[in-house]
């Protein structure tokens, strides 16, 4: 092929391609201006309906952002102004054009809304639905005010504030009324339990030091009361009352009854009831109590005896004592009354009636042991006995922090 043919050639094809893009250009302008007229169309129309039509015909046209942002806009305009609008369009569009705007409008309403009641629960709705909110920061201190005005004036009061706030703005506050009335309640009870209890709640309280040092001291001196309790207890001493509460007889009857009891109470009562005959007697019942009036001792067992006398008797060995008795002293060089006296004394003991007692029942301080005895016996009793003669106490540990002795 010579070189003219090659220009030729050439030339033709450049010619074609030519005329190739101008067609191609033609057209795609036909086709833009059809776009750009149905844009113009749905603009004209100005609603959402138009603005879609446009999108279903070309939804790659050269408006299509546009026309998306138009529908937008058109759907904010129709947001309803209310919380529950702006919240719906929240929901539906939470990255669009105007979420900022109804975000900060909602937030406002809210606001508006829940904390225009003044109250907890409306400043905690708020907060539940904007915990972030341009407000949140003012409602939780709203709120922490609005508690720490509630607070009961005691210790729990101020501890559960201090659980909830324990950085807030009237937490030193709050440490230091519930630390005082910590220390009043129970250090004003005056034992080593108040003080123990004060200590739990505040292990390092602005009386902590004075708190434990009470306790040293009270312990030591209780303890040393206690003591002086226990040696009183080996003298059946003033902290052990022990006493006989009366008598009765007891009598077996062929027909109607007979009974007569005998109590002596600052002095002494006999009475006697009888129905019918009987034929002889069954026995003394005594009765008896036991009193422990210490503070720190618990009797763990009590030995003692019960006896009692009947006129009778007495009478008898009475007669008996003085007649024997009178004898062997007159024989000492003792005068004849002396001797009829210290021997009828002598026989008048030998009338007594007696029983040991082992009482294995604790009995606490502050506490009684009542208790009753039954003894054979053949006459009308005179009177009745009860002595405690041994005790076996110790000193109670939780009664040492429990109570205070006087001067402790």
């Amino acid at each position: 092929m010579s070189r003219t043919h090659l220009v030729i050639l050439v030339s033709a094809v450049l010619v074609a391609l030519i005329l190739l893009a101008g067609g191609w250009g033609i057209l795609v302008y036909m086709d833009n201006s059809k776009d750009d007229r149905a844009y113009a169309a749905a603009q004209t129309g100005g609603d959402i309906r138009h603005y879609k039509a446009y999108l279903t015909q070309y939804p790659l046209g050269r408006h299509v952002r546009e026309a998306d942002w138009a529908i937008e806009d058109l759907e904010w305009q129709a947001v309803p102004k209310s919380l529950s609008g702006y919240m719906d369009y929240l929901k539906s569009k939470p990255t669009g054009r105007h979420a900022k705007e109804a975000q900060t409008k909602a937030d406002d309403l809210a606001w508006l809304t829940y904390a225009g009641e003044g109250n907890v629960s409306g400043l905690r709705q708020y907060l539940e639905i904007f915990p972030q909110g341009r407000k949140a920061i003012e409602a939780r201190a709203a709120i922490e005010e609005l508690e720490w005005q509630a607070v009961p004036k005691n210790v729990s009061g101020y501890i559960a504030y201090l659980k909830s706030y324990p950085n807030g703005l009237h937490a030193e506050e709050a440490r230091i009324q519930a630390d005082d009335l910590a220390w009043s309640d129970h250090a004003g009870k005056g034992n080593v339990s108040g003080l123990r209890q004060y200590l739990e709640i505040f292990p390092e309280g602005r009386n902590a030091n004075e708190a434990r040092e009470g306790i040293e001291r009270k312990l030591r001196c209780n303890r040393a009361y206690a003591e002086k309790e226990l040696m009183e207890v080996a003298k059946l001493g003033g902290v052990v009352e022990a006493k006989s509460d009366g008598a009765s007889n007891q009598f077996s009857t062929k027909q109607g009854r007979a009974h007569s009891d005998t109590y002596f109470n600052n002095g002494s009562m006999t009475t006697y009831y009888h129905d019918g005959s009987y034929t002889s007697q069954d026995g003394v019942e005594v009765r008896y109590h036991i009193n422990n009036n210490s503070r720190f001792l618990v009797f763990n067992s009590v030995e003692g005896t019960a006896s009692f006398r009947t006129r009778a008797g007495a009478i008898a060995k009475g007669l008996l004592g003085a007649w024997l008795g009178g004898a062997a002293l007159a024989a000492q060089g003792k005068s004849t009354d002396e001797a009829i006296v210290g021997g009828a004394k002598k026989g008048y003991d030998w009338a007594r009636h007696s029983q040991k007692i082992v009482i294995t029942q604790a009995i606490q301080p502050g506490h009684s042991y009542a208790g009753r005895v039954s003894m054979k016996a053949r006459y009308k009793v005179l009177n009745s006995e009860f002595k405690a003669e041994r005790i076996r106490a110790v000193i109670s540990e939780p009664l040492l922090e429990q109570t205070t002795a006087p001067g402790c």
